[in-house]
């Protein structure tokens, strides 16, 4: 784990290490360092010790295996092409997230999940894979470990796009391995109210096939607020965030 600090947005930092590449003992006494958390040990074991058990075959949930195409697509009336930016593409898979969550029949939540396929980084993370599974099999993995990862929060998702918006900080735009990558933020309310209770967000995105797509979903640790005007959060993520870098 590195370091947490606070830097402007204009400097935020690289996303985590790439989950599938970790080197771990036989034993699992690094379990013991993770928070106490049970379904941040769960998203960690299925997304690095798929020989453990967690593996998903040619079937995730009883869900055949799909084969994601980055390209331009418009969903809740936002067009995400090579011109869309990444705010935008940010709040439709939020959206799609908490639609997932808050489906009542199957085919709502076909339909959040479909929106969510349209907008992972598929290529990138195809790429960066270390893991035994295929590459169609990672994405899917991935995009299925969305909505788990941050449904404690979604009802303080707006599904008004300029409001939702306004809430969303964008980080300087970088580059890894020639790959052009960005972070938003967002900060959210626990269900609870408990102002002691707010985390921040974070959407590690990509740019694939000349559009802004999503890596993986985020939580940064000991912030709880974030200011639109100065600062955002950086590098000391929650272990429990799905997909990786």
């Amino acid at each position: 784990m590195k370091c947490n600090r606070v830097v402007e947005a204009s400097q935020a930092a690289s996303p985590p290490t790439h989950l599938a590449t970790i080197r771990l003992p036989v034993r699992l006494v690094f379990m013991q360092r993770l928070p106490h958390n049970n379904l941040t040990k769960s998203l960690v074991l299925c997304l690095i010790v798929p020989w453990l058990g967690c593996r998903q075959d040619a079937v995730l949930g009883n869900r055949s295996i799909k084969t994601v195409t980055v390209r331009s697509v418009t969903h809740y009336g936002v067009t995400l092409d090579q011109n869309a930016a990444p705010n935008e593409v940010a709040y439709v898979a939020l959206r799609a997230i908490r639609d997932d969550f808050l489906a009542k029949t199957p085919a709502e939540r076909d339909v959040a999940l479909d929106t969510q396929f349209d907008l992972v980084a598929a290529n990138v993370l195809g790429q960066r894979n270390r893991s035994p599974l295929t590459r169609d099999e990672w994405v899917n993995q991935v995009v299925y470990l969305w909505t788990p990862t941050i449904s404690h929060y979604v009802r303080d998702i707006e599904t008004d796009l300029d409001g939702l918006k306004s809430r969303l900080v964008v980080s300087k735009v970088r580059e890894t391995n020639g790959t052009k990558e960005c972070n938003v933020f967002l900060e959210v309310a626990d269900p609870s109210g408990d102002p002691n209770a707010r985390v921040v967000l974070a959407v590690y995105m990509a740019q694939d096939s000349g559009h802004w797509r999503v890596l993986h979903f985020g939580f940064v640790q000991d912030r709880r607020s974030i200011s639109t005007r100065a600062v955002t959060p950086t590098e000391k993520e929650s272990q429990t965030r799905a997909g990786g870098a």
